[in-house]
């Protein structure tokens, strides 16, 4: 199984500027797809870690999954056998959520339990998608 680790501003910023400087973008041309100022655009390549809809923009405008755009935060994890946990909610479209997404996203921001409400979802998405039982054994 996947997971997701932390993620440093400085880091991000160097995975942002690879990408523009392989697909031989300007940070202008990355500014104007986002919506924002170029300024906004280059901290983010330096010092301001940008919103999570905006790497979600940005992976989509490079044609990759949020994972793999952000592959070397991924380290291989222990606990769920199945490997599907990590990677099935990526493969899904993330551009257009719903108002309730978006609300549930905020509660979790704004959470000081986010490793708690994280380990109820995963167990909700697991029972959902037939990996476990509801007593909490695997199927």
């Amino acid at each position: 199984m996947r997971v997701f680790v932390g993620i440093s501003e400085k880091k991000l910023g160097e995975i942002l500027k690879k990408y523009r400087t392989e697909y031989g973008y300007t940070q202008k041309k990355l500014a104007d797809y986002l919506g924002i100022d170029r300024t906004t655009y280059t901290k983010y390549e330096t010092v301001r870690k940008p919103e999570i809809d905006v790497i979600m923009r940005l992976a989509a405008f490079y044609n990759v999954s949020v994972e793999v755009f952000l592959e070397e935060f991924f380290v291989e994890g222990k606990g769920e056998t199945k490997a599907a946990l990590a990677s099935a909610p990526a493969k899904k479209e993330l551009m257009s959520l719903t108002e309730d997404e978006k609300q549930l996203i905020g509660f979790y921001r704004e959470s000081v339990r986010k490793d708690k409400i994280f380990e109820d979802t995963k167990n909700v998405w697991l029972e959902d998608n037939g990996m476990v039982s509801p007593d909490g054994k695997e199927e």
